[in-house]
């Protein structure tokens, strides 16, 4: 490291920029202490032709000026150029001029668009041999950087590509005439807001008054370059080439992306780590574009692009990875038994696989993921058994007889089942959104209700003063509507299915359950009387049925002791769920079902969906005023499509698509 930069040396972009402002020539002011005093000139003067307008910029390397050329004036050109002095120190000393005159003539030859043209070159007694290139409007691309990215979070990668494409053009055209710029920087870029043109300023000249520099005068100054945008052979004194330039293009492009530079330090820490230091990891939405820059810094130059154009390419070319799209693997089904961690376990993972919650909020209410899988549909006992089993309750063999033959059914697709029975609430919006009447409402014969002036347990029917809007007894917004027909409930789900669905969800159609769909989610991966065992005396726990609380207002034998605290129907989700979330699954209010009634077809075992016609709907899930006998996850009634009750109501499905 011997051989490293010790000192750092001033800029020398601003010496050449025609448009600028104070802050574009700090290094220049820097410097003029250091400096023997220069020549005075002064706006208005003339200098052979040139008319000097105003300067630019001064320091150590020389004086820049505005100035006017009279022979470039006329209509349509306004006749403005820069002159640029060589310092006091060089100015009278024919070897340093003969070489700075040597310098311009090989820059002159370069004819590029994107190249500032230098015009002239003149000589004039007291004031030496000065340059005439032609006067840029714009700013420079530090200045722009100021402009656009305040914050300096980088800038976009399209609009950096724009930038320094001209820039690459003009190097490469360059070093095809065997010339080198040595000093690429932001400031040596010069960016006209008007035409969107781009320029590339101070091509080798202000390195060879570096050199002159060092070689005739007392001073020492660094060969050529600006420290942090200098490449390694540069920081260790050795030969520079074409790809010293596009090292340098590089940490600009980099500064431009990022809003900071690829390596820091102060004098000979920064050419360490210039020399030496790996290159720092980009992180998103830049990392696919670090292979670039480690190929465009390589610290050996023979590594690096074979030309600025190509590496401008690459970074054009350099595309973010394609994802890896990782397939989730298909969950298993839910096997049976399953125990309520199992049971969530397994839904979980169908959330994940599909990618939905296990709970969402629809128009109907909240729905919640029910995953595939396998369970015993009906009673394994026969009737005779349950008969015994529950002869507290009285129960009529004729109505257990069709829960057998018990068959394993496989559920083959998930679904969303509602968190509850449909509310109150969501039927009337309904209502009120389409006029809706009813089937109780349109016949005139109207549904059951509660009427305390009536005999026994005062529920009377059908008459038309009870509707689903009046039951008898109080209803909240958030009890289960009741007194709606199957037909009713249909009505309900066209209207839904009509919404629009939120976007990204993989919804298809909402639909009543069909049986073997209600008693797989009713069960959770259970094989019980009720999901929460075989013991009629705790189903207050889970459901609401004859039980002590009625007992206490119409005493029976046939009610459970434990009290559920409801005499009518209760307000959704007010007791336990089961292991899938589902609340209410018994008691509280019978569901309709998609299917028509039929004895069981044992012949079918995946996804049964009863028979094509009949006469009857499928009732499910017992309700508050039947027997906990009635209640059981395989019990099943049925009822003609037009029926309405204050035990009816139903629930919705949404198959996923």
């Amino acid at each position: 490291m011997s051989k490293l930069r010790e000192s750092q040396g001033t800029p020398k972009s601003e010496e050449m920029a025609p448009i600028m402002n104070d802050d574009h020539f700090h290094g220049f002011n820097e410097s003029r202490k250091a400096n023997q005093p220069l020549a005075v000139l002064r706006p208005h003067q003339d200098v052979g032709r040139f008319s000097l307008l105003e300067m630019l910029g001064h320091g150590g390397l020389g004086q820049v000026w505005k100035a006017i050329d009279p022979n470039r004036k006329d209509d349509q050109n306004s006749g403005f150029v820069v002159l640029k002095f060589l310092p006091d120190v060089l100015r009278f000393n024919p070897d340093a001029t003969e070489d700075f005159k040597g310098a311009y003539r090989r820059v002159q030859a370069l004819h590029h668009e994107h190249i500032c043209p230098l015009f002239d070159i003149g000589d004039e007694p007291g004031l030496g041999c000065f340059q005439v290139m032609q006067f840029l409007e714009g700013i420079t691309l530090r200045t722009l950087i100021r402009l656009e990215d305040p914050q300096k979070k980088g800038l976009p990668i399209q609009r950096v590509l724009t930038l320094l494409a001209p820039i690459a053009k003009a190097l490469d055209y360059a070093h095809r005439n065997k010339l080198i710029h040595r000093d690429i920087k932001p400031e040596n870029i010069i960016f006209d807001p008007a035409t969107e043109e781009v320029h590339l300023i101070d091509f080798g000249l202000a390195a060879q008054v570096r050199t002159s520099m060092s070689k005739y005068s007392q001073q020492r100054m660094s060969t050529s370059g600006t420290e942090a945008y200098m490449s390694p052979e540069q920081w260790q004194g050795q030969m520079q080439e074409a790809a010293s330039d596009q090292w340098a293009l590089a940490v600009v492009a980099w500064e431009l992306l990022t809003g900071s530079l690829p390596f820091h330090g102060d004098g000979q820490q920064l050419g360490f780590a210039v020399s030496f230091a790996d290159l720092v990891e980009l992180q998103e939405p830049l990392r696919h574009l670090q292979p670039v820059f480690v190929k465009g810094m390589a610290k050996d130059r023979k590594q690096r692009y074979s030309s600025c154009v190509e590496f401008l390419k690459s970074l054009a070319d350099a595309k973010p990875a394609a994802p890896t799209i990782i397939i989730p693997q298909k969950p298993s089904l839910l096997g049976f038994p399953a125990s309520e961690s199992q049971v969530k376990d397994i839904q979980q993972q169908w959330s994940k696989y599909l990618n939905i919650p296990v709970v969402t909020q629809h128009p109907c209410g909240e729905m919640v993921l029910i995953p595939p899988g396998e369970f015993p549909m009906g009673s394994s006992q026969s009737p005779e058994e349950i008969a015994r089993l529950f002869a507290k309750f009285e129960p009529k063999i004729e109505w257990i007889q069709c829960e057998v033959p018990q068959r394993r059914v496989t559920i083959t697709q998930p679904f969303l089942m509602g968190k509850s029975a449909v509310t109150l609430a969501s039927f009337r919006d309904f209502v009120t959104a389409t006029g809706y009447v009813t089937e109780p409402e349109r016949d005139a014969e109207g549904g059951w209700g509660y009427d305390p002036d009536a005999e026994g347990n005062k529920l009377v029917g059908r008459q038309a003063r009870f509707t689903w809007r009046k039951t008898g007894w109080d209803q909240s917004d958030n009890h289960p509507v009741v007194n709606v027909t199957w037909n009713d409930a249909s009505a309900y789900i066209e209207f839904i299915n009509q919404q629009a669905v939120p976007s990204g969800k993989r919804l298809k159609v909402f639909r009543l359950a069909r049986e073997a769909e209600w008693e797989y989610g009713c069960r959770a991966g259970t094989g019980a009387f009720y999901y929460n065992g075989n013991d009629p005396e705790e189903f207050h726990e889970i459901g609401n049925c004859v039980d002590g609380t009625w007992n206490e207002k119409w005493p029976t034998k046939l009610a459970i002791q434990g009290k559920s605290g409801f005499l009518f129907s209760a307000p959704v989700c007010q007791f336990r769920p089961n292991s899938f979330g589902l609340y209410d699954m018994l008691g509280n209010v019978l569901e309709w079902c998609q299917d028509w009634y039929a004895a069981y077809d044992s012949s079918v075992s995946q996804d049964p969906t009863g028979p094509p016609s009949g006469s009857s709907r499928v009732l499910r899930g017992g309700s508050w005023n039947r027997h906990a006998v009635n209640c059981r996850s395989a019990c099943r009634g049925r009822n003609a499509p037009s029926n309405r009750s204050v035990s009816i109501g139903f629930r919705l499905l949404c198959e996923l698509g």
